[in-house]
């Protein structure tokens, strides 16, 4: 994903690929749940999940995506930002879960703060 540049009340898919050993691509049938967080040292400001179909696999692309709203953007303040996610592999409670950084989302500061 590397960095990718958003004005606040932007909404729109954003990809990304996921791999272990930088060949083999991660594919929802691999996992159990996925977790992506957009943040910093504070903590989250914005999590998705697989599970809560807030991520998603396209098969043909072969790409994970995320959508944020234009209020989680909006309320994002201007920055940089951390996109991190998190891969549990099983269900079972002793399951491997290994979190990768996938790149930078920089949000940039708008004039109007309604979501249309």
């Amino acid at each position: 994903m590397a960095t990718k540049k958003m004005m606040q009340g932007d909404s729109y898919s954003i990809p990304f690929v996921l791999t272990m050993n930088d060949t083999t691509g991660i594919t929802p049938d691999m996992i159990a749940e996925l977790e992506l967080c957009i943040g910093n040292d504070d903590g989250a400001a914005l999590r998705k999940t697989l599970s809560a179909n807030s991520v998603w696999y396209d098969d043909v692309s072969r790409k994970w995506f995320f959508r944020p709203s234009q209020q989680e953007t909006l309320d994002l303040e201007p920055g940089s930002y951390d996109a991190v996610v998190r891969m549990k592999f099983s269900d079972d409670v002793n399951a491997d879960v290994i979190g990768v950084k996938i790149g930078r989302i920089e949000i940039t500061d708008t004039q109007s703060e309604e979501v249309i």
